[in-house]
């Protein structure tokens, strides 16, 4: 790989939204489709991380509770304290999930590559239909012409 094709493949990583990265490491620790191999490493991973990333919390205390206030001034309530504040732990223990990369690799290559693809119940799927529904179908106002006649 040439050092531009590096160096643009970093921007388009630190560019783009945390959200997918959030959620992969939710999925390694909460996940059913995980084997226990990977939530576990995921769990201690994401505890190691937790409890460096309390006191560094505490230490950027006088640099976080400003940006707190600064943001409940803006948007009272859309703020949180806590994700504020805790924000370097929080970072910390999402990172360190990712020491069960290479065990969801593995897992992935020898196991749920082959697997088929789980099959819905009539009740999923219907369930699936009604909130597809909900989000795009229009909401129209009914008024009956006539009235029932039973």
């Amino acid at each position: 790989m040439s050092p531009r094709a590096a160096v643009a493949a970093v921007l388009a990583t630190l560019l783009s939204s945390c959200g997918t990265f959030i959620e992969y490491t939710d999925g390694l620790r909460n996940s059913e489709e995980h084997s226990m191999a990977v939530r576990g490493a995921a769990k201690v991973g994401g505890a190691i991380g937790l409890v460096a990333g309390v006191p560094i919390s505490v230490v950027a205390l006088p640099a976080s509770y400003p940006i707190y206030k600064i943001q409940e001034s803006a948007d009272p309530d859309g703020t949180d304290f806590m994700s504020t504040v805790a924000f370097p732990a929080f970072v910390l223990l999402e990172v360190c999930s990712l020491l069960a990369t290479p065990f969801d690799v593995l897992e992935f290559a020898l196991y749920r590559a082959w697997q088929p693809p789980a099959t819905l119940t009539a009740e999923e799927q219907q369930e699936i239909e009604f909130a597809l529904d909900d989000q795009t179908l229009p909401r129209y106002p009914v008024v009956p012409i006539y009235p029932i006649i039973r």
